[in-house]
């Protein structure tokens, strides 16, 4: 027996909220756009952890550096740099900002005499 067109069911249409069934809520056939953005975001996050770490150490090995450096007595003019850049990146470290430590450690080896 042959349906008539009536009693067919309508095809599913996305701009009316039908949208097609792999693609309605709950359906598990697809990830939402909010899905793949917080996976994006957790897979960024796992990623960055080491980096981080080496940030950490190479901060707190740079302001060994610079103690080591003020204990040597340098020039008048480099000690106040050397003073300066070891006050903001304790500070840094300190606030875990450990690029903007390794900025203020940069500003130090730039002002030691070559």
């Amino acid at each position: 027996m042959r349906r008539s067109r009536i009693e067919r069911a309508p095809a599913p249409f996305p701009l009316r909220g039908g949208g097609w069934p792999s693609r309605q809520r709950g359906s598990g056939a697809a990830l939402s756009r909010r899905g793949k953005k917080a996976a994006v975001a957790l897979a960024t996050l796992l990623l960055a952890t080491p980096a981080l770490a080496d940030d950490k150490a190479a901060c707190a090995e740079g302001i060994g550096m610079i103690k080591a450096e003020i204990a040597r007595a340098p020039a008048e003019p480099a000690l106040g740099k050397l003073k300066k850049a070891l006050r903001v990146a304790e500070r840094e470290q300190g606030e875990a900002e450990y690029d903007e430590c390794l900025d203020a450690v940069g500003d130090a080896k730039r002002a030691l005499p070559k």
